[in-house]
């Protein structure tokens, strides 16, 4: 099967470079064509287009969780499946006196189509994960349990690869870790980092 490709190829790559029916010099010349420019989009079709990032994305970001309440730190990394659709792992990290708290979750995001209601430089966004979390109180021993979570955010394009953002999070655990069904977690200030 590779011995077939291999030919082809050898073959694709002959034809362009041979010159039919020209006299003179006999010297192979590679030829094609370039793709055309591609033109502006127009300001009616710029809506149709997705509003997911098109690379992938790192976020980082702070805030804080409540109900237990503490100093959260997190992040998340977004790969692009779809013009609207983004998956990829996330992690938080809360911390407190008396408490910590660590999630891990796999996040898939669907980032709101374009619409009028917007400019195209705001990116709001639903999320929706599963993971496990791990909740340790007054340094007990820590108690874990599986995690969902549903949640909404933004983000502000502020240049070519960085952006800002906020994000919200519900989190419920069935299993009542450390007697907590759920908490909030509240991300502030999210940097964004496209690479």
């Amino acid at each position: 099967m590779r011995t077939t490709y291999s030919v082809l190829l050898l073959t694709c790559l002959c034809a362009c470079a041979t010159h039919g029916g020209r006299h003179g010099s006999a010297r192979p010349a590679l030829t094609g064509f370039l793709p055309a420019a591609p033109a502006e989009v127009e300001p009616d079709r710029a809506f149709e287009k997705g509003n997911a990032p098109s690379d992938t994305m790192l976020a980082a970001g702070f805030g804080f969780t409540t109900s237990p309440s503490s100093f959260m730190l997190a992040s998340t990394l977004d790969f692009p499946l779809d013009t609207n659709v983004t998956a990829g792992p996330s992690v938080q990290y809360g911390a407190d006196d008396d408490i910590s708290i660590v999630s891990i979750t796999g996040q898939l995001k669907y980032f709101l189509p374009l619409t009028e209601l917007w400019t195209l430089s705001i990116r709001p966004y639903v999320t929706g994960g599963i993971g496990v979390a791990t909740i340790d109180k007054e340094n007990r021993g820590s108690d874990s349990g599986m995690l969902v979570n549903i949640g909404a955010g933004v983000r502000y394009l502020t240049g070519e690869n960085y952006r800002i953002g906020s994000e919200v999070r519900l989190n419920i655990m069935p299993d009542d870790v450390a007697g907590e069904p759920t908490y909030m977690s509240f991300d502030l200030l999210q940097i964004t980092f496209e690479f």
